[in-house]
């Protein structure tokens, strides 16, 4: 309608993601109006940018969402919205720099329209029934052309102007990101939002469409697990001293998926009897301690106490709940543990949580093997792999492995705590040598070895298609990794993964225990 509308419009609308208003002026009978141009990113290069992860570009949404409810609100829509319109600043406000297509709400008759791939086409068919839901579906429209990495086309609708469902062309998509483009970019704008429910609250529809886009902020980057454990005795050893564990954990509620898994391996030393009995109270404490805390606080039943079946030479300690020190920590409360966005399920963290855990199972173990005679000397590795998220947090004690496959490439994570790793990290030894010397399986610490304990930790990025591997020495020693490499890159689940590098190591006439635990991110 004018200058003088416009500039009212952004009086109103007043957010971060329009342009700041700096001027207005007249001059020679003419009305000019003075607008910043943002500077930054366009959106276009920024939503591929390197390191920029789906919370980070549904945030920018989010922004957007915004601030067409401010100029709805304001008595005014888009005609079109692309994402070339769009700005990224380098403080990472996401700007709508092009205000060439704002309309008054409702339309005046004969509004000269541009119209593109992205204008409703209640626009051009029935102006007099354009509402705040018209943004919608130029907003839809941006979000496909971003999803296909190309501006909308022909290609893009069916003859009569139909969208083609995002859900046709992609139809594997995360149930989240499914339901936000159905219900934006879809020419009916009874079935946009609002849903009826939401109508009572905010015929807009605004309010549900930015909470889907937070829902889909939470959740995309969030990787779904498929985990298998497989162990055998061997084709030498009599008994078996490995132990492992896999607890996997999917929940949904309201407007959120949340997936977990814990991997716990041990590889027991001392002796069959004394070696069993470390390798399972160290994975019985470091279950209990990890339970009690997110991502697994009442997600978990509890824990079972396990009989290890030990003489018991001195008088029993006071129970738990009378004073012992070394008692698990109380499970923390179910917002912070189900709360996917709480400051408790960070990396950091978890980090935290993991290396006490592997401490207190050193401490109990090294108790044990002190107080009963039969037990001296025992002790055993400890791998701890803790998923949450995108993020993997793994604890390492001793020689056990963890390895991580990404595009086809097997790489070991940890870093063996024996003399022979050092000595080769020291380049006194390759690598090839390390893996034939006669001293490799010496190790320089493991769970009740000593009284102080330094276990590494490592967080590692997931992506979809990732494979992590957890291993003990019976594997990595008998089994080469190309080999391994081999296996994962032809196996179509991780069970299928566990068993067949369990078989191999068979087929290898395994000398020792073999234990594997796959999981495969998607």
């Amino acid at each position: 309608p004018g200058v003088a509308w416009e500039q009212g419009v952004l009086l109103r609308a007043a957010h971060l993601s329009l342009p700041r208003l700096i001027d207005s002026f007249t001059e020679d009978g003419f009305t000019y109006l003075v607008e910043e141009v943002p500077t930054g990113t366009r959106l276009w290069e920024a939503w591929d940018g390197e390191g920029v992860t789906n919370r980070v570009r549904f945030a920018w949404l989010v922004q957007l969402a915004e601030a067409l409810e401010r100029l709805h609100s304001a008595g005014a829509i888009l005609e079109c919205l692309r994402p070339e319109m769009v700005v990224v600043s380098p403080a990472g406000s996401c700007i709508l720099a092009d205000l060439a297509g704002l309309l008054p709400l409702p339309l005046p008759g004969e509004v000269p329209l541009r119209g593109d791939f992205s204008t409703a086409p209640e626009l051009l068919l029935k102006p007099a029934e354009v509402d705040a839901r018209a943004d919608q579906y130029a907003f839809g429209a941006l979000l496909y052309a971003l999803l296909m990495g190309r501006e909308l086309s022909d290609l893009d609708f069916t003859m009569t102007g139909m969208p083609k469902p995002y859900l046709e062309r992609v139809p594997d998509t995360n149930p989240f990101l499914a339901r936000l483009m159905s219900k934006t970019f879809i020419r009916d704008p009874e079935q946009r939002f609002p849903t009826l429910d939401g109508a009572q609250v905010d015929p807009t529809g605004f309010r549900e469409l930015i909470a889907a886009l937070h829902a889909c902020r939470r959740n995309l980057d969030r990787v779904k697990l498929d985990a298998a454990a497989w162990s055998t005795v061997g084709m030498v050893r009599y008994g078996n001293e490995d132990a492992v564990e896999v607890h996997h954990v999917s929940e949904g509620r309201l407007d959120d998926s949340d997936e977990a898994a814990l991997i716990l391996l041990a590889d027991g030393m001392g002796g069959m009897e004394s070696g069993e009995v470390a390798a399972s109270m160290t994975l019985e404490t470091l279950r209990q301690c990890l339970f009690a805390g997110p991502p697994f606080a009442r997600s978990l039943p509890a824990t079972p106490v396990v009989d290890h079946q030990l003489p018991s030479p001195e008088p029993a300690k006071p129970a738990a709940d009378e004073g012992d020190e070394s008692a698990p920590p109380l499970p923390v409360p179910a917002p912070v543990a189900t709360d996917t966005e709480s400051p408790e399920r960070t990396a950091d963290a978890h980090a935290e949580r993991v290396r006490a855990a592997l401490v207190e199972a050193n401490r109990r173990v090294a108790e044990a093997a002190q107080a009963h005679p039969g037990t001296r000397g025992m002790g055993c590795t400890a791998e701890v792999v803790l998923i949450d998220g995108g993020t993997a947090v793994l604890g390492h004690v001793g020689d056990s492995r963890v390895y991580r496959m990404r595009r086809g490439k097997l790489s070991q994570v940890t870093r063996d705590h024996t003399v022979v790793a050092r000595l080769v990290e020291l380049g006194q030894l390759t690598e090839a040598e390390g893996e034939t010397h006669p001293r490799r399986s010496e190790l320089q610490q493991a769970i009740g070895g000593r009284p102080d304990l330094y276990p590494d930790v490592y967080s590692v990025a997931l992506e979809p298609g990732d494979w992590l591997l957890v291993c003990s020495d019976g594997l990595s020693n008998q089994v080469p990794a190309n080999t391994i490499q081999g296996v994962l890159r032809e196996a179509r689940n991780a069970e299928q993964a566990a068993r067949r590098l369990v078989n191999v190591a068979l087929a290898e006439w395994a000398l020792d225990n073999v234990t594997v635990a796959v999981v495969r991110v998607s």
